[in-house]
């Protein structure tokens, strides 16, 4: 789980430096829409009132985003996910941890604007669930769809840093739960 961690936030930062050097390109005309992007975030997952009864609660999990896209045009864009999500709690006085990992595809709509760019997001996919109750586990696979908006800002051509929120759904057997991932981070496109 540390490496982990240490590869996202090692991405994180690399992509981060690379971006905030210095670069003459600013100074040029782009001449050439770039279509496809790649980008990461981290941030931390809310947890809804689903995932709580009277033996089992949930604080804010963790989350991390590795996702890649295809731009149609400029407002227009489809893009996959891997999002790895973990959370702790306790069920009956005993420490729990439950561990997600989504495959997500979503459809992303830029809206016009010269400074900061909003969009919104719907898509579904896939959810792997790993829940860990002492000595024993509990794992599961489900639907997720999802819808969220957001905001990313320009950084240099090609570049944007962004923050987001989302609304995940998640359809398990016989019951569904909510939680809300507030992630950030940066794209490029190429």
């Amino acid at each position: 789980m540390k490496q982990i961690i240490f590869l996202v936030l090692a991405l994180f930062f690399g992509l981060s430096s690379l971006v905030l050097a210095h670069d003459d390109s600013h100074d040029k005309p782009v001449t050439a829409f770039q279509n496809g992007y790649i980008g990461l975030g981290v941030g931390a997952d809310v947890t809804g009132s689903s995932w709580n009864s009277n033996s089992l609660t949930y604080g804010v999990g963790g989350i991390g985003d590795v996702f890649g896209g295809y731009r149609f045009d400029k407002n227009l864009a489809l893009q996959v996910e891997a999002q790895n999500f973990i959370v702790e709690g306790t069920y009956t006085n005993q420490i729990i941890s439950q561990y997600n990992l989504r495959g997500l595809v979503e459809v992303k709509y830029t809206f016009d604007s010269p400074i900061a760019q909003p969009y919104l997001l719907a898509g579904g996919g896939v959810v792997y669930s790993d829940l860990n109750l002492t000595n024993s586990y509990n794992v599961s696979v489900n639907v997720d769809a999802l819808g969220g908006l957001g905001v990313e800002f320009p950084v240099n051509p090609g570049t944007y840093a962004f923050v987001e929120g989302k609304y995940n759904f998640i359809l398990s057997s016989g019951s569904s739960l909510q939680d809300i991932p507030i992630t950030a981070g940066i794209w490029t496109a190429f």
